[in-house]
């Protein structure tokens, strides 16, 4: 049964890591053929671009970045409970703190598409659904990550006890059992395990 866990936190990684790197590659490529706006003359306009811009990219990528995350975050749980304790804990908190990174850019994008700042042209607005449909995608997403980056990183990646995964067929027993003897044969072969 760990094996096939292992396997298969393996395999989520694989899909979620491929799914980031296709969501990245579709950013850079939906940039690289945004309509030019000529020049920028003041700070609220270039403000207003930028909002825009980075809505777009964020807007039309937005479940792909939270299947991409979610997978990932499911195979590091998969794979966590391995001999390298110690290296699953950083592996959950990195991604965990990637994910509140991630978050915090959505924030800034729809703080920067309500605020009043400057004007964007119609072609650009075009790209992008009305700001009532928009800036509520975008805030589920950002809060969505958010929460779940903090649950990676805060509470799941600072876990002090180690849990047991090769539980004999003895050990079931002995849980499963009821009596003093149950409880005095785990005790036995568990002493010491959680002491730190």
């Amino acid at each position: 049964m760990d094996g096939a866990r292992e396997w298969a936190g393996r395999v989520f990684l694989i899909l979620g890591i491929g799914l980031l790197l296709i969501c990245v590659a579709e950013m850079a490529n939906t940039a690289w053929h945004f309509p030019a706006m000529g020049r920028v003359f003041t700070p609220s306009q270039a403000l207003r671009l930028a909002g825009y811009y980075l809505g777009i990219l964020l807007y039309t990528n937005s479940v792909r970045m939270l299947t991409g995350f979610a997978l990932v975050a499911g195979g590091v749980l998969a794979v966590r409970l391995s001999d390298d304790w110690s290296g699953r804990q950083t592996a959950t908190r990195g991604v965990g703190l990637a994910m509140g990174v991630v978050s915090i850019v959505y924030a800034l994008v729809c703080l920067l598409l309500v605020l009043p700042f400057g004007r964007a042209p119609y072609s650009l607005k075009a790209l992008v659904p009305p700001l009532w449909v928009s800036v509520p995608v975008l805030l589920v997403t950002g809060g969505a990550l958010f929460w779940a980056g903090f649950l990676m990183a805060y509470r799941l990646g600072r876990g002090q006890e180690r849990p047991e995964l090769n539980w004999s067929r003895a050990d079931a027993q002995a849980s499963a059992g009821t009596g003093d003897e149950s409880v005095k044969s785990y005790d036995m072969k568990h002493e010491g395990g959680m002491a730190d």
